[in-house]
């Protein structure tokens, strides 16, 4: 008897599916390894299954028999644990207290301190016998907070666990840790569902690995014969975007932008590149790899520690996005609707907003200016629209994506940086936009282009560096393959891969 099973489980966000008649079964005293890119559906199905959100059509069993879930809390009782990448530990509070959060022992109308610090124990005893319990989780390292976050689960007496990209933050020695515990779970009878974009720990640890790709499952294979190629074969098993290959961009051209060993604490660090001129750089890896971050301080938006970046090979420190803008650097950030767009303002106002310096003066900007420019972007990068003057969030995302564009091309970028540039746009808008980035290329403009769709970076990227962990791990060229990259992200060897190294 199955402990979970998922028939025709479909969710759909703004009519757009992103769960697309998936059925999964869960047996008890299983790990089963679940994988797929970025946005195959992995959080979506979580959330589901844990009561986050409702699914659209299809059916949930626990133990055979039909559960709806109203909520997180319904999940917990039924024995269904989950544990987010961002642990959801309260921070001011020490192990005891997170652990038995809720069901604290009383002695009449007090917590009775010894029996929680016993129970607590307890709990940890078999896990990481070594972490204090009266210390707040805030002061403890990330392994230890994980694993409190396990002895929670087992407290609540779960019988499903899952763990979402559990050792994303944690060292070699806390990983293996980690699987070990996975394992002696399973030898309790306790079932883990293991979230992973690292492959070679869920065929270390699953009996089972189920692959999602774009929101519908494409795979079920076993462990014990499945191998990393068939993985990512299944993950990544879709067409090219583009036909050809990005031409390499000569070696006299000039070089741009440069990056000599670029750290951010917490984040990246060795980071070395050059860009030059018409070239595309591609940034690849896997979430929290630090591409954004690297972005980011790139543009002024979040500090650079160490390392020195160089614009036309003369030392320059960016400390805000006004020098990056000052100087030619701009970025189409991953969430254009925070972060790339004045949610308030009209489409026109926010294609002007960084031209108003240049358009008028000591503040005043003449009649008409704006119109003026806005429209002559519109016209440009064919945005589809009723009026400048509507709401810019009530264009689509591909438009919108455009009035971001919009706003740098009217500046005359020397260095554009692209922060995953056609998330959660149709198809149509991004053939437009690839053509657009391959046309900006063509005019000279230096391009660090980060993006989670494989197919899209080997379409634009002539060249592309792979990010693990905050550190370049290899360098690949134009034409390389999607295994390629995935085996370089993942973890892979890099001795059986043609490396292109420039700069």
């Amino acid at each position: 008897m199955s402990l979970l099973r998922l028939t025709g489980v479909t969710k759909r966000y703004g009519g757009v599916p992103v769960l697309s008649d998936i059925d999964l079964s869960i047996e008890p005293g299983e790990v089963v390894g679940l994988i797929g890119e970025n946005g195959a559906g992995k959080s979506t199905l979580i959330k589901v299954v844990a009561g986050a959100v409702m699914a659209d059509a299809g059916e949930v069993r626990i133990d055979e028999q039909p559960v709806t879930f109203a909520g997180p809390a319904d999940a917990i009782k039924a024995g269904i644990a989950v544990i987010y990448q961002e642990l959801s530990l309260c921070p001011a509070l020490d192990a005891t207290e997170n652990i038995l959060l809720g069901s604290l022992p009383r002695r009449g109308p007090l917590v009775d301190w010894r029996t929680a610090r016993a129970e607590a124990a307890g709990w940890l005893r078999d896990l990481a016998p070594g972490i204090p319990l009266d210390v707040p989780t805030k002061d403890l390292s990330v392994g230890p907070r994980q694993l409190i976050e396990i002895a929670r689960a087992l407290a609540r007496r779960s019988r499903l666990i899952f763990m979402d990209e559990p050792t994303a933050s944690l060292s070699d020695r806390e990983t293996e840790l980690l699987l070990d515990i996975v394992r002696d779970l399973r030898s309790r009878g306790v079932s883990v569902v293991f979230v992973t974009h690292r492959l070679e720990e869920a065929l270390a640890v699953a009996d089972r690995l189920v692959v999602l790709r774009d929101g519908r499952k494409v795979g079920e294979l076993e462990a014990t014969t499945a191998t990393r190629d068939d993985l990512i074969r299944l993950m990544v098993g879709r067409t090219l975007v583009h036909d050809g290959v990005p031409p390499p961009v000569p070696d006299a051209a000039e070089v741009v932008l440069e990056g000599r060993d670029l750290g951010r604490h917490g984040r990246f660090s060795g980071i070395s590149f050059q860009v030059r001129r018409g070239e595309v750089l591609g940034l690849a890896g896997l979430v929290g790899a630090g591409r954004s971050s690297l972005l980011r301080a790139i543009f002024g938006a979040e500090p650079i520690d160490g390392g020195t970046l160089l614009l036309d090979g003369r030392p320059v420190r960016v400390r805000s996005p006004r020098e990056a803008i000052n100087l030619g650097i701009f970025l189409v950030p991953e969430d254009r609707g925070r972060q790339g767009l004045v949610r308030s303002m009209s489409v026109a106002e926010n294609v002007a907003i960084a031209s108003w310096p240049m358009l008028g003066r000591l503040g005043f900007v003449p009649d008409g200016a704006v119109e003026r420019l806005a429209n002559e972007q519109v016209r440009e990068r064919d945005i589809r629209l009723r009026t400048i003057h509507q709401r810019v969030l009530s264009l689509s995302g591909g438009n919108q994506q455009k009035v971001v564009l919009g706003r740098w091309l009217a500046l005359r970028p020397r260095v554009l940086l692209l922060d995953e540039p056609t998330r959660g746009i149709d198809v149509g808008a991004k053939a437009e936009i690839y053509q657009l980035i391959r046309d900006l290329a063509s005019n000279g403009v230096a391009i660090l282009l980060s993006t989670s769709e494989l197919p899209e970076l080997l379409a634009l990227a002539n060249r592309s560096i792979v990010l693990r962990d905050g550190v370049a791990v290899g360098e690949l060229p134009a034409g390389a393959s999607q295994e390629q990259v995935m085996h370089l992200a993942t973890g892979g060897a890099v001795a059986p891969l043609e490396l292109g190294r420039r700069g």
